[in-house]
Order: structure tokens, then C-alpha cells, then sequence
């Protein structure tokens, strides 16, 4: 009897109908913190490095696990600063990021119509991360400059290919620096790993490395420590090869540490709960019977 009551009593009372709603709203931030999904996401397109407890997906682009990273959208433009320019026809990559401590991936996907994996009558799909050995000192995004170098993975679609015909390791991944325009170079350093999948028109690409403090041939990479990342994208179909590329300004990475994530969504928890019981309150006052 009471049950059929119910909606009778929501259409006639506005008090009871305010406090459903808010109790509604509640229990849907409270089920989205218990789950581990982020209250909060960043308006801008930070790339937010989220911490797992377990192996990272680095060679499965496909893993659940990367929805517990947000997807940060990073705008490309043509290079036109270097010849051969003109090039660069991608407008975006998708970016996701994690990592355990130990590891960090990222996690890049981008529209290409074409799988171009070989090199023959048409160039190689490419894809590059650029980190800077100062994050506090940013050089010029394209390629460093003289006396502030950059760290850059780059990885082709032809060169895994091979690397996976023959066993390299790796899949052809390359550690290069680079202190200005055509000036980039392989270097040793803190070995990166790549692993690309073409489907569906799109290609997903996890770059991965050690977390670590970086050497003089690699950026640092620590857990905490807030750094920035630019990104280059070639379309073999296209002729884009070089300099003929699509670039991205450098967009700030942070690197959550371990309970950051949690904490965040317990206090947004609590406050969402405090002003909740305030909004009935003061609806119970305010909204006549």
C-alpha cells in the first residue's frame, strides 16, 4: 500500500520530489567513486599518467585498462617551419597514459585510412613522443634547440614489421635527441618500447619505457614529477615523410602518484555529500509543503 503511494506522493510534495533527486545524484557519485572511476576530469587535454597495480598493457591497446586514464584529445597542425614543408595531415591523436611505479605507457591513436607498413611506392606510417630534459625549460616543440635538447621515441610501421619478421626487440623503436631542426640523432639511453595496432581505420600505438630520473640520453620520467610531451604523426599514404608531418604544441603530462586518484574521489566524495544534506536542508525550508 505504502509502495503505490509513492508516486503520488512525488507529484504532491516538492520537498520529497527535491530530496529524491539530490538522493539520486548522490548515489550515482557514490557508485562512480566505489568503482574507481574518476569524479574529476581536466577541461583541458593534460595527459594524466594513472596509476594501476598491475603489468601495463604494452603490447594490448585494446586492455579495459586504459579507460582508468582520461582521454586527453591533443590538436595537430601541418609543420610548415622546415623544408619540405607542407605535410602533416592528421588533426588529431588521442592520448591515454598509466603507470605502476616501475613503467610508464601512453597509450596514442589517430585516424589513418590506410595500413602503410612497408616502404616500397609509398612511405611508412610514423608516429613520434617528444619529452624535454627540463620541463621547466621548455625549448622550441619542433626538434629542441641549441643547448636544450629534447628526447624522442619515434617508431615506424615498417621498421616493426621487420623488427617482428625477424625478432628484433623492441619493433624498431628509436631513442633519438635533438637540439634543433635536422639535428635529431640515435642516442643510448633508457630503452623505449612500442607496440602498434592497425583496425578499423585507425591505428593504436603504446609507447613504454622505465620510470625513471632519465640520463643523457633519455628525459626523466618520475612519478610526481610533472613533465610535458609533444607528439608527430606521418602519413605514409600521403607522402608524408621527414619533415612533411603533423605536429602537436607540448602539452603538460602529470605523472599521479599511487592513492592520488583515490583521495581526489573521496574528497570530492565528501564535499558532494555535505552539499547534498545542505541542498535538502535548505530546499526542506524553502519549498512549501
Amino acid at each position: 500500500m505504502i509502495k503505490s503511494q509513492w508516486p503520488t506522493l512525488l507529484r504532491h510534495n516538492p520537498r520529497l520530489r527535491m530530496g529524491a533527486v539530490l538522493g539520486l545524484l548522490l548515489a550515482v557519485g557514490i557508485a562512480f567513486s566505489l568503482s574507481g572511476v574518476s569524479l574529476v576530469r581536466a577541461a583541458t587535454a593534460t595527459i594524466s599518467a594513472q596509476p594501476i597495480s598491475a603489468p601495463l598493457p604494452e603490447t594490448d591497446p585494446f586492455s579495459p585498462l586504459w579507460d582508468r586514464s582520461p582521454q586527453a584529445v591533443v590538436p595537430m597542425s601541418a609543420q610548415q617551419m622546415w623544408q619540405p614543408g607542407g605535410g602533416g595531415t592528421t588533426p588529431e591523436v588521442r592520448v591515454r597514459a598509466l603507470h605502476n611505479g616501475k613503467r610508464i605507457a601512453f597509450l596514442l591513436n589517430w585516424t589513418d585510412d590506410t595500413r602503410n607498413d612497408y616502404v616500397k611506392d609509398v612511405s611508412s606510417d610514423a608516429a613520434a613522443i617528444e619529452l624535454p630534459f627540463d620541463a621547466h625549460n621548455l625549448p622550441y616543440q619542433c626538434m629542441g634547440m641549441s643547448g636544450n635538447r629534447v628526447n624522442i621515441w619515434q617508431w615506424k610501421a615498417a621498421l616493426q614489421q621487420v623488427a617482428q619478421d625477424t625478432g628484433q626487440a623492441n619493433n624498431g623503436v628509436r631513442n633519438l635527441t635533438s637540439n634543433g631542426m635536422g639535428k635529431a640523432v640515435e642516442t643510448p639511453g633508457v630503452v623505449p618500447t612500442g607496440d602498434a595496432v592497425w583496425r578499423d581505420g585507425q591505428w593504436y600505438l603504446v609507447f613504454a619505457r622505465a620510470v625513471s630520473a632519465g640520463d643523457s640520453g633519455s628525459a626523466p620520467l618520475l612519478v610526481g614529477s610533472p613533465t610535458n610531451a609533444a607528439f608527430a604523426i606521418w602519413n605514409g599514404a600521403k607522402g608524408e615523410t621527414r619533415a612533411m608531418k603533423s605536429v602537436s604544441t607540448w602539452m603538460p603530462v602529470e605523472i599521479a602518484e599511487v592513492g592520488a586518484a583515490g583521495a581526489t574521489n573521496y574528497l570530492v566524495l565528501g564535499v558532494s555529500i555535505l552539499a547534498a544534506v545542505g541542498a535538502v536542508a535548505l530546499a526542506w525550508r524553502l519549498i512549501p509543503r
